[in-house]
C-alpha cells in the first residue's frame, strides 16, 4: 500500500499543505529526467497511476504506479515525437 492522493485532486493536495507550484515542478522534471536520462518511462501516466503524497521533509512528493514500460533504442524517436507535440499549436 502506497499513501498518496491523486494527482488531479487538488482540493486534497492542498489540505496536505503542500505547495501546487512545487506539485507541478516535480511532475515536470520527474517526467524529463524518465525521458530524457533513465531511458524509462512510465507508459500510462493516468490520475490513477500519478500520486501526490507528504514526504519526509513535509514537502511534496510523487509517487508513480504501475511503471515498466522502457524507451531503450525508440528513445531517439521518442524524444523527436514530443518535440513534434510540444510546438503544434
Amino acid at each position: 500500500w502506497i499513501d498518496g492522493v491523486k494527482v488531479t485532486d487538488v482540493k486534497s493536495i492542498k489540505a496536505q499543505g503542500l505547495n501546487l507550484a512545487d506539485v507541478d515542478k516535480k511532475l515536470i522534471t520527474l517526467m524529463g529526467e524518465q525521458i530524457f536520462h533513465t531511458g524509462f518511462m512510465h507508459a500510462d501516466p493516468h490520475p490513477g497511476n500519478v500520486f501526490v503524497r507528504k514526504g519526509k521533509d513535509k514537502k511534496a512528493e510523487i509517487v508513480l504506479l504501475d511503471v515498466r514500460e522502457h524507451v531503450g533504442e525508440h528513445k531517439a524517436y521518442f524524444v523527436q515525437f514530443l518535440g513534434i507535440i510540444s510546438f503544434k499549436k
